[in-house]
C-alpha cells in the first residue's frame, strides 16, 4: 500500500507560473477558484480548435524523402531529429511545428510515428552532405530503441556542434492511482469516461470528483537522458512541467493538442522553441568560428538506407523485374510496396562502400498467415534466408512492415532474387532495403511502424 503524502489542495491555487517554475501566490479556500478555471480553459479550447486541426499523413516529408541542406550562409544551421510533434502533427500547417520557428531553413528529419531507432540506423542517410551549427535530439516514446547510438553517430559526425536534447512530458505520463486501486492513464480514464478532450467541461467535472493527490507522473527516462547528455556534452532543454500531476492536468494543458493528447500545441511549440534558441544564445553559437563548425568526421558505420513504404519513391540505382509498385492502405495516407510476380522476382542493389554490407530488407507482414507468400531469398545466386511474412509478435499493428537482415553483399551492384514459396491471396510485397553496419538498435518492427489498414 502507498503511503499518504502531506495533504494540500492544487485547486487551491489561484496562479502558478508554471512556465518558468516560479510560484506567483496561492489564495486558499476560494471556492470560485475552479470556476474561473474552467471558464479560462474552455476559452482556450475554443481559440485552439480555431486554429489547429489534425494534419493527415504527409507521405512527401518522410525523412529519407526530404532531405534539406541547409545554405551555408544561414545565420544557424539547424539539424532536428524527433517524431510526430518536430514533423508538425496536429497543427493547421506543418510550418508552425518549433524546427521551422527556430529557422525557416532548417533541416527537419522528424519521422511521423515512432522513436529513433530509424534515425539510430539510418543516420546517414537522413542527415545527408550537409553541416550544421546546432542538432536538436526529441523523442517522447521509445527512448530505448536508438537514442544513445544517434546521439553518438552525429556527435562523431559532428563534433563541434552544439548538440540540444529536448526532455518532454506530455498528458500520457500522467496516471490516477487512488489508494487500494489500480493504476490508470489518464487518456484511459478519459475513455472510461467518454471524456473527449481536456477541455471538455465534463473532463473538469470528472477530474473534481477525485482526490488531486491521486493523480502521479509515471516513470519518464531521465536517467537514460543524462547518460546520452553527458556522454556527448550536449545540453539539456526541458518542458517546465510542475510538481504535482493535478496541477499539470489543470494549469498545462495548454501546451498540449487537445484531442491527440501527447502532441504539443500551437503554444508548446512556440515556448519549445523559445527555449532553444535561448540555449543557442547562450552558447554564443553565431560568434563561433564557422570553419571549426564546418569540421566533420567520418560516418561510422556508414549506412544506405532505402524505404519507399510511405512515398513510393525507389532508388535510381534499384533495377526490379518482374516487379510493379503498389498503392494501398489509403486510411491512415496511402502506403506503397514493391509487388513481385506470382512466382516471385528480383531487383538490383549498389553497395556504395568499399567493403561488404549486411542488407537488411523491408517488407509487409499480416496477421492472416495466409495473404502474403513466405519468399527464398538468394543473394548473387547465393542461398540465403526465408523470409517469413506472418506477424505474430506486433497486436497493435497486425499489417505492418518488418525488417530483417538477409546476408552479406559486396561493394557494387549484386542482383537479390526472390522466390515465392506458396500460393497465396496476395503477392509478396517489398518496402525497403537498407545496407547497414553492425547495429545494437532493435530494427525488426521499429523502423517503418506507421499504421496501414486491411485494405490491399
Amino acid at each position: 500500500m502507498r503511503s499518504r503524502p502531506h495533504k494540500y489542495n492544487p485547486l487551491s491555487l489561484l496562479e502558478e507560473d508554471l512556465l518558468y517554475g516560479t510560484r506567483v501566490r496561492r489564495v486558499r479556500d476560494k471556492a470560485w477558484v475552479p470556476i474561473l478555471g474552467c471558464i479560462i480553459l474552455a476559452i482556450s479550447a475554443i481559440a485552439f480548435y480555431v486554429k489547429s486541426k489534425p494534419s493527415d499523413f504527409e507521405p512527401m516529408r518522410h525523412p529519407l524523402a526530404s532531405i534539406h541542406v541547409p545554405k551555408n550562409d544561414s545565420a544557424v544551421r539547424y539539424l532536428v531529429f524527433g517524431s510526430y510533434d518536430t514533423h508538425g502533427h496536429g497543427l493547421e500547417e506543418y510550418q508552425e511545428a518549433y524546427p521551422y520557428l527556430l529557422s525557416e531553413d532548417v533541416h527537419n528529419a522528424a519521422i511521423q510515428v515512432g522513436g529513433p531507432a530509424l534515425g539510430a540506423v539510418c543516420t546517414q542517410s537522413m542527415t545527408g552532405e550537409g553541416t550544421y551549427d546546432v542538432i536538436v535530439l526529441d523523442f517522447v516514446e521509445k527512448l530505448g530503441q536508438g537514442l544513445r547510438v544517434l546521439a553518438k553517430r552525429l556527435r562523431q559526425r559532428f563534433p563541434n556542434a552544439l548538440m540540444i536534447i529536448v526532455k518532454r512530458w506530455s498528458p500520457a505520463h500522467i496516471a490516477h492511482f487512488p489508494l487500494n486501486g489500480t493504476q490508470i492513464d489518464v487518456v484511459s480514464w478519459m475513455k472510461e469516461r467518454s471524456i473527449p478532450s481536456f477541455y471538455s467541461p465534463t473532463f473538469h467535472e470528472a477530474f473534481n470528483n477525485t482526490d488531486p493527490q491521486d493523480w502521479i507522473f509515471t516513470h519518464t527516462r531521465d536517467r537514460l537522458i543524462n547518460e546520452v547528455v553527458e556522454a556527448t556534452n550536449a545540453r539539456l532543454v526541458e518542458l517546465p512541467r510542475p510538481r504535482a500531476a493535478a496541477m499539470a492536468l489543470l494549469h498545462q494543458m495548454h501546451l498540449f493538442h487537445p484531442t491527440s493528447h501527447t502532441a504539443l500545441s500551437e503554444r508548446g511549440h512556440e515556448i519549445v522553441a523559445d527555449m532553444i534558441k535561448s540555449v543557442v544564445n547562450q552558447e554564443g553559437v553565431l560568434s563561433q568560428d564557422k570553419d571549426i563548425l564546418n569540421e566533420v568526421g567520418p560516418w561510422y558505420p556508414g549506412d544506405s538506407c532505402h524505404m519507399w513504404y510511405t512515398t513510393g519513391q525507389l532508388p535510381d540505382t534499384m533495377y526490379q523485374a518482374p516487379t510493379k509498385v503498389v498503392r494501398f492502405a489509403k486510411k491512415w495516407g496511402y502506403k506503397y510496396a514493391l509487388e513481385f510476380a506470382a512466382s516471385g522476382g528480383s531487383i538490383t542493389v549498389h553497395n556504395p562502400f568499399d567493403i561488404p554490407r549486411t542488407l537488411y530488407l523491408t517488407y509487409m507482414t499480416l496477421a492472416t498467415t495466409n495473404m502474403y507468400p513466405r519468399v527464398q531469398v538468394q543473394i548473387g545466386g547465393r542461398m540465403g534466408v526465408i523470409l517469413d511474412p506472418a506477424n505474430d509478435k506486433v497486436a497493435d499493428l497486425p499489417h505492418s512492415p518488418r525488417t530483417v537482415a538477409v546476408g552479406m553483399v559486396n561493394p557494387g551492384s549484386t542482383t537479390i532474387q526472390f522466390e515465392s514459396l506458396s500460393n497465396n491471396l496476395r503477392k509478396f510485397r517489398l518496402t525497403g532495403a537498407s545496407l547497414l553496419g553492425n547495429t545494437e538498435v532493435p530494427f525488426e518492427h521499429t523502423l517503418e511502424v506507421e499504421p496501414a489498414d486491411d485494405s490491399f
